[in-house]
């Protein structure tokens, strides 16, 4: 008799993806439920006001407002050119989208600054906008507490941003690191999103359309 002798396969062990994407997915999905929760802490707080809210427009300004969310988007698609750039072996090219994506988040964050001025200017600062009427100064709050942890993450990402650039510039990238790109890159696509939902969010005027929305993101 002859024995078949059996050839062992290599296997390899965990998921198909590198341990910083994974690291990234994780820490991504707490950032879920972080921006999750305070979404929903709005809109319950929202619904229970009724129409004591302050119109959008009179506390909004709509075009600064969109200026920013064509900014972020764009933003996004230069980090993918980066990422694209960078795995093809151009440094240099990638690095130029990387500035890009730096001057664009700069933006962003100058346009807010311009925005929360005038909301100094204006008194309506949480302890102050309740002067205003009735509903303000919880309008105020949560405007604040929304849009402030959103700018925290941005600047988190333009940290990362500069460091990268900062490494590329001392020659210390190559097209193996295309993945250190790639995880910053789902870091700043995850902010971009919140910032639409955070928008939408701080825009809607009647409960009757919170409510609709809140069901919509259920249903999503």
């Amino acid at each position: 008799m002859s024995e078949v002798a059996a050839v062992e396969q290599p296997t390899a062990p965990g998921l198909p993806i590198s341990n910083g994407k994974l690291a990234m997915w994780l820490f991504l999905g707490t950032e879920i439920m972080f921006f999750t929760g305070l979404l929903g802490a709005y809109i319950v707080l929202r619904i229970s006001m009724g129409d004591v809210w302050p119109d959008h427009h009179a506390v909004l300004t709509e075009p600064l407002g969109a200026l920013n969310t064509f900014v972020l988007i764009c933003s996004s698609v230069t980090v993918v050119l980066a990422h694209v750039a960078l795995a093809d072996g151009k440094v240099s090219l990638s690095m130029n989208y990387i500035a890009a994506t730096l001057a664009m988040g700069f933006v962003f964050m100058g346009v807010k600054a311009f925005e929360y001025s005038q909301k100094f200017a204006h008194h309506l600062l949480p302890w102050e906008a309740a002067s205003h009427g009735p509903g303000y100064g919880l309008w105020s709050a949560t405007y604040f507490i929304l849009t402030g942890f959103h700018a925290l993450h941005v600047i988190g990402g333009l940290v990362a941003f500069g460091a990268i650039l900062a490494l590329g510039y001392m020659g210390r990238l190559s097209a193996k690191d295309a993945g250190l790109i790639e995880n910053t890159g789902l870091y700043w696509h995850f902010v971009d999103l919140v910032w639409i939902l955070d928008r939408k969010s701080t825009r809607l005027n009647s409960s009757h359309t919170v409510i609709s929305y809140a069901v919509f993101c259920l249903k999503k």
